[in-house]
């Protein structure tokens, strides 16, 4: 069976925008990168000509991502609604406010117009021949994410057994690699049952709906789960997370201690390298958020 699209989807798909949040849209979502990326070029220092310009490159790139997306959309739904001879084939249950286009149609259609080639998504985990698979494919609330000292990960996906990573390989440190960058500072919070963003505000800036969606991404890359990883935004909550997350980083002292207390003091060990960066401050890296 072929499978259908909303146009919001499939605008997605052109643009390679392989994730939208709960609540938001793809214009919305290229809105948002617009806004950091312009806050960023008018914040920065005109003595820096080299950074200056290429925040200036950036800012224009979103634009006319932004751009691109607002005309493909009208583009397809006059296609699929309104022109007669057209390439876009429609669902069945598709109606004239909510088209849902064909992926066969809406390829062959992208090609022709605007040279853009849809990558093949046949293979999604949305869609599977066999029923009795489908039922046991896993979702977020299976999932169990630890943090530990030294910025490590463990995770674990229904019974499974748990598998470890670091914050370094889902892109969750800073350049120098000797802390947690932005991200990483706002999954530490979460740990922690920190809102995000913090604050009272009635709608998340630009920056918090960038900063959830990368988060989003190294989550998959973490789990390989590719569905939405977070509840869709409400005031009183912020984003919340569908998965179990558990800061287990002042766990290791217990363990160092209970250690300690079965063995004679040496002074050449250290019962606590495990334990650097227990107390990692994470308020601030949510209120940057809140704040812009």
């Amino acid at each position: 069976m072929n499978t259908s699209l909303t146009v919001e989807e499939a605008v997605a798909l052109m643009i390679n925008m392989d994730f939208i949040p709960a609540g938001e849209t793809v214009l919305s979502m290229t809105e948002a990168f617009l806004e950091e990326a312009t806050v960023e070029y008018e914040n920065a220092s005109a003595n820096d000509k080299y950074q200056l310009k290429a925040l200036e490159n950036r800012m224009k790139a979103c634009a006319n991502r932004h751009n691109l997306a607002l005309l493909l959309k009208e583009s397809l739904f006059e296609d699929a609604v309104y022109t007669e001879d057209t390439l876009i084939e429609c669902a069945d249950n598709s109606t004239d406010e909510n088209p849902l286009v064909t992926l066969d149609s809406l390829s062959e259609w992208a090609f022709d117009r605007f040279g853009i080639v849809i990558p093949n998504k046949t293979g999604s985990v949305h869609e599977n021949s066999n029923p009795a698979i489908n039922t046991k494919l896993p979702t977020w609330e299976d999932v169990t994410i630890k943090i530990y000292a030294g910025y490590r990960l463990g995770y674990q996906i229904g019974k499974g057994n748990f598998k470890f990573a670091s914050f370094m390989d889902v892109d969750l440190m800073g350049t120098r690699k000797l802390e947690p960058n932005m991200i990483g500072g706002i999954l530490i919070g979460l740990s922690k049952k920190e809102k995000f963003p913090g604050g009272s505000g009635e709608n998340p800036s630009p920056a918090s709906k960038t900063a959830i969606a990368r988060l989003r991404r190294s989550l998959e890359k973490l789990t390989g789960l590719s569905d939405d990883a977070f509840l869709p935004f409400n005031k009183a909550d912020g984003y919340k997370h569908r998965f179990k997350l558990i800061d287990d980083r002042k766990n290791a002292v217990k363990r160092a201690e209970e250690s300690a207390k079965h063995e004679s003091f040496d002074d050449s060990k250290s019962y606590y390298h495990d334990v650097e960066d227990i107390d990692t401050p994470s308020s601030a890296f949510l209120d940057e958020y809140d704040n812009n």
